[in-house]
């Protein structure tokens, strides 16, 4: 039997790009071990023994539960559980799509939640942490045709603030991050040259710093959430947004 490895253990998901690939970069450069995987192929320069890579569908909890069984195999530990995967479709309400409606109700959510439910076991015995990586739609902001979006995601945070009642007594800890607009294909909505471009200075005009974020500005929060700095810290949901002025139910 392999011995158990005294390095720390992370479990990043939606690891292909942007967020989630700046993240697992984050997490290579501390010295964790880390597992990434995605629905999309993985394309990182730096593979060797301290990363795995996986190509599944997290939304088939069968998939989930292997892929967790063989981070446990290899290297007899998981401390930390990044929920990152996500999709996003702009869909006004009136033009409900229940079929990309669902896509991101079993990507976002069941998604979070398959990973979260199978690694759960093994973050009891390591007092881990887990950290799900929300958006500011959640808490209702004026993105035009993000209401079923938003739903995902405030359901994440959701669960967030009930895993961190029911699991705190093994000492696990959990936290979400909620980005604003974060520099990523899914924010410029597909659009290219000039019409990118009037697009972030919209993005820019909404925010207090006057600039949009970058995935590493989320890496770094990630990692702070996951150390123990923020051992006192859990059921929170972080707002990262530059002081975006653009919510149904409160302003900055």
């Amino acid at each position: 039997m392999a011995k158990r490895t005294r390095k720390k253990v992370v479990i990043i998901t939606g690891a292909a790009g942007g967020i989630g690939k700046a993240i697992s970069q984050k997490f290579l450069e501390l010295g964790y071990l880390v597992a990434m995987c995605d629905k999309r192929n993985l394309e990182y320069n730096n593979r060797d023994e301290n990363s795995l890579f996986f190509k599944i569908d997290i939304t088939n909890f069968a998939d989930v539960k292997s892929m967790v069984k063989k981070i446990i195999e290899k290297w007899k530990r998981i401390d930390v559980v990044i929920n990152n995967a996500g999709v996003r479709y702009i869909i006004p309400t009136e033009e409900y799509d229940e079929e990309k409606f669902l896509e991101m109700w079993k990507i976002n959510f069941m998604g979070t939640l398959y990973v979260t439910l199978a690694t759960l076991p093994y973050l009891k015995i390591t007092k881990g942490n887990i950290i799900n990586i929300a958006s500011t739609s959640g808490f209702g902001n004026t993105l035009p045709g993000a209401t079923f979006y938003a739903v995902t995601k405030a359901a994440i945070m959701v669960l967030t603030k009930r895993l961190a009642f029911e699991f705190g007594k093994y000492g696990i800890r959990v936290n979400a991050i909620a980005p604003g607009v974060i520099r990523s294909p899914m924010s410029m909505q597909g659009k290219i040259g000039e019409e990118a471009k009037k697009l972030e200075e919209f993005y820019k005009s909404r925010t207090v710093l006057g600039r949009i974020g970058e995935p590493e500005d989320i890496a770094e929060i990630v990692a702070f959430l996951a150390s123990d700095k923020a051992s006192y810290i859990t059921g929170h949901i972080l707002v990262a947004d530059g002081g975006n002025f653009d919510y149904l139910s409160h302003s900055i």
